[in-house]
């Protein structure tokens, strides 16, 4: 915390999706925080769930459900998994510190000129990626994504504090100038059609409760096999179907980092114990 001049900081280690170990500076353990990124896992569980349900197929293309995208090859489990060559950031203004707009915009400004590789070739992050996923979760359901969100997975699984937007109590982010050490605050932005790549704010027990979720451990939202599946590295990639995958002295941890302007977070979890 002080190397990295974080304002504040909130951890915590769990056992059996509950926290058995936590520590603060200037916040609480129910201090909500954006999670970045690992907004990217609970897109991805919407997506497998679609196709648990026989609804689509990791081999489809985008373009089925986005009829007229400029990347309607990119199959759904390139998506996921970053292997479909789209760029890594939407054209226009940066979409992190940007108020989103609809997607029919998202969708105009994305030809697929900005494509970096043919599909399957390596793996490029894409947070672009990640928006189209989350209209394909939209249209499936005709709903938007964040309800989706709401009644298929924060409702079961008792996620009260797990949010679109700040909830109080929440952190405020910061950016710390290099030279002066002064703290400037960032907008806490609503990133509209871009929100299913990294939207969410969320708490260390909600955190605790959806890292479960990734190890196997609550099938009503997502089955044991699906959770696997999602941990098998693509390309040898470190990357699953929406989860990173990070070897620590020969244990491999799934889970996923998370960074918006003035936050940072982390969730990793051992499936095996």
């Amino acid at each position: 915390q002080a190397a990295g001049r974080l304002p504040s900081l909130v951890l915590g280690v769990v056992r059996d999706g509950s926290v058995v170990e936590s520590a603060t500076v200037n916040a609480s353990p129910g201090t909500a925080y954006r999670i970045g990124s690992i907004t990217k896992t609970f897109t991805a569980v919407l997506v497998m769930a679609l196709r648990d349900a026989g609804r689509l197929s990791l081999d489809d293309p985008v373009g089925r459900f986005l009829p007229g995208t400029g990347y309607a090859g990119a199959t759904i489990g390139d998506l996921l998994g970053h292997t479909a060559g789209l760029q890594s950031e939407p054209a226009g203004p940066w979409w992190e510190r940007s108020r989103g707009g609809r997607f029919d915009d998202l969708f105009a400004a994305n030809d697929g000129s900005g494509a970096v590789a043919g599909a399957g070739e390596w793996f490029h992050y894409s947070n672009l990626g990640y928006g189209l996923l989350g209209e394909v979760v939209a249209r499936s359901h005709d709903r938007p994504w964040w309800d989706v969100v709401a009644a298929r997975l924060l409702e079961p699984l008792g996620l009260e504090r797990t949010s679109y937007g700040p909830v109080a109590p929440h952190a405020q982010g910061h950016s710390v100038e290099h030279l002066t050490g002064r703290l400037v605050e960032e907008p806490h932005t609503d990133t509209g059609a871009m929100a299913a790549a990294g939207q969410l704010w969320s708490t260390l027990d909600d955190l605790a409760t959806w890292s479960a979720v990734l190890a196997g451990q609550r099938p009503e939202v997502l089955p044991a096999a699906t959770a696997r599946e999602m941990a098998v590295d693509r390309l040898d990639s470190g990357y699953g179907l929406g989860l990173r995958l990070v070897d620590v002295a020969g244990t491999t941890y799934v889970g996923h980092t998370g960074s918006m302007p003035g936050f940072q977070a982390g969730l990793f979890v051992d499936p095996a114990t």
